[in-house]
């Protein structure tokens, strides 16, 4: 717009999954929040809507651009996030480049020794971002402001101090103004819509990303707060169907007690669903879960992680099979959906473990027909975890530079996971790949549009087969995996070859 300051903020794909469902931009929403928009111009593009490259084009040259901020997970966003900023600094190099999200906050000096990335955003953004922009556009170095990274005039990596976490009830509601609302509503389809309820998990598993991104520490948004953007979000854009964020959500069992009362005061026919430590939500009575699903309360999804005890101790994870055996007959009394969270692929994992983690699943959907299993994906060792350290007694090499940290994604798990060969790493992709159809999950991933019904449909048709073999460990004969791999490989590599 005339007079205001040009800001290009650029989401990049994640994998596959992104063809399938479009979720918005939230972190890029979210860093827009206390954003002088009198000021500033923001140019959000999304690499999950075709025409994103014909747009990008278009800003460059049209454009006075102050700085185009990229977010990057580990893998796949990561590796188009790299694409991008090359591109950018390729066509122009006169644009200061901002990476921000769990990997630069994780690597901020292997971020930083990249000709590309000027700046680094660590943690969470909201406060730290508009600061930055305001110090770009008098043309200064970020000096002293926290949870900045940049490159001073000698080229020297200069890493802040990281700032305090922020009060989540204080943060402004997220513009969501500033996307075409209706690009995403029309791709739901009977998912959800993801709100923010909480950052932090109190939980110590030894594979996340929460012991190093949030400290363990965790922030919960009062429920007042989760209902009002639930209000603006139903008479604003018809939204009535909810996924809340929040690793954690039965933390507060009087916290949810509340939500649910507020659903109900106000009067909101919705639907919701969330996620929940399995520690936190074994003891709910039948009077709770009756009351959750009278509130509205679809499906809980809930992390396993493993059939095998000794697996999950080894990973901080404490359950006992027998518990959730008993647990997942309890809920299947009810019409409430239960998703249950399985890896494969784990360094110090046998295959007795994952003939463990077979027979589980196999008891836990024989036993409640609302139970379904979420992909089971190759556990990717994120940097700084505990995890991490664990795999390089098996050999993990670190890498050293973004692009070995692009490579980081389950489909590409056999280069640069030494275990996962042989037959370990023919099961651990058994699984993984398998998982996709074993249940009716296809249905509520999804959307509706031409390409999600006939997946849908082609889903429903093998089901049966694919709960045959994966019953009976079958992996010869290996379709499914093929099968995915050359629709990831086609649709991804036709979003890297608009980048080359």
């Amino acid at each position: 717009m005339k007079g205001k300051i040009n800001i290009l903020l650029i989401s990049p794909i994640a994998g596959i999954h992104d063809f399938l469902y479009k979720n918005i931009p939230l972190p890029l929403l979210a860093i827009c929040r206390n954003i002088d928009l009198e000021k500033y111009n923001i140019i959000i593009i999304d690499q999950k809507f075709s025409g994103w490259k014909k747009r990008l084009k278009y800003v460059l040259k049209k454009r006075k651009i102050l700085l185009a901020g990229i977010t990057a997970l580990t893998g796949y966003q990561l590796k188009f996030g790299i694409l991008i900023a090359g591109y950018i600094r390729k066509h122009r190099p006169d644009i200061k480049i901002v990476f921000g999200g769990i990997h630069p906050t994780s690597t901020p000096e292997i971020c930083l020794k990249e000709d590309y990335i000027d700046y680094i955003v660590l943690g969470e953004a909201e406060e730290i971002f508009p600061r930055l922009v305001e110090c770009l556009a008098k043309n200064k170095n970020p000096v002293g402001i926290k949870g900045i990274g940049y490159k001073d005039k000698n080229k020297k990596i200069i890493i802040n101090e990281e700032k305090e976490f922020i009060n989540l009830d204080n943060l402004a509601d997220l513009p969501y103004n500033l996307i075409n609302m209706k690009r995403y509503i029309s791709h739901i389809g009977r998912r959800e819509f993801y709100i923010e309820g909480a950052r932090g998990c109190p939980y110590n598993c030894s594979f996340c990303y929460n012991t190093i991104y949030n400290r363990r520490i965790r922030r919960a948004i009062s429920p007042e707060k989760i209902i009002s953007n639930m209000k603006h979000l139903l008479l604003n854009y018809g939204i009535d169907n909810f996924f809340i964020i929040d690793d954690s959500f039965f933390v507060s069992k009087k916290r949810v007690f509340k939500f649910c009362r507020l659903i109900k005061e106000n009067r909101l026919a919705i639907n919701w669903s969330c996620e929940a430590n399995y520690c936190s939500i074994k003891s709910l009575d039948n009077d709770v879960i009756k009351e959750l699903i009278s509130s509205g309360m679809s499906w809980i999804a809930v992390g396993v992680e493993s059939g095998s005890e000794g697996i999950r101790r080894k990973l901080n994870k404490h359950i006992d099979n027998s518990e959730l055996i008993e647990f997942n007959r309890k809920i299947s009394k009810y019409n409430l959906k239960i998703r249950y969270n399985f890896m494969t692929g784990i360094a110090f994992e046998e295959e007795e473990d994952l003939h463990k983690t077979i027979t589980l699943i196999k008891i836990l959907l024989s036993d409640n027909p609302n139970a379904m299993i979420q992909p089971i994906y190759i556990t990717v060792p994120f940097p700084k975890t505990r995890y991490f350290d664990q795999c390089k007694k098996y050999g993990l090499k670190v890498p050293k530079t973004l692009a070995e940290w692009s490579k980081y994604d389950s489909y590409r798990a056999r280069e640069f996971l030494p275990w996962i060969s042989g037959k370990k790493g023919d099961v651990s992709e058994f699984l993984m790949y398998i998982s996709y159809f074993i249940d009716l999950k296809i249905e509520h991933h999804i959307s509706d549009s031409a390409i999600g019904k006939v997946l849908k449909l082609i889903c429903k048709v093998y089901n049966p087969f694919a709960r045959f073999r994966f019953n009976n460990f079958y992996y010869s004969f290996f379709f499914e995996k093929w099968l995915i791999k050359e629709i990831n490989k086609m649709q991804l590599s036709a979003i890297e070859n608009k980048l080359i």
